[in-house]
């Protein structure tokens, strides 16, 4: 799973040395463990608490991440021109999916 999404990740031009991508990683986990779908502002607080940041600076760092993405790409892979946070990892975490 994680080889799979990192390489989505670097594909669409969010490179490692951004703390966003470690972020991004550890919340499609997060999605992946819920049952159901969470409001993603309780989701940043858990990955936050996860390493050591509140969730405004998971936010914040995963926006930024995201203002990097190649749309091109992203909608190539069937992502949406216009999105959110919230979006996003939810449709990344869709395409990245293993089945």
């Amino acid at each position: 799973m994680d080889k799979k999404l990192r390489n989505t990740l670097l594909s669409l031009g969010i490179t490692p040395n951004l703390k966003g991508f470690d972020y991004i990683v550890e919340m499609i986990k997060v999605i992946r463990e819920e049952k159901e779908k969470t409001k993603i502002t309780v989701l940043y607080e858990v990955v936050g608490r996860k390493s050591g940041a509140s969730g405004t600076r998971v936010e914040r760092a995963i926006r930024h991440a995201i203002s990097k993405v190649d749309i091109e790409k992203w909608i190539n892979m069937g992502g949406s021109y216009k999105f959110k946070n919230s979006g996003f990892l939810y449709t990344l975490e869709l395409l990245t999916r293993e089945e």
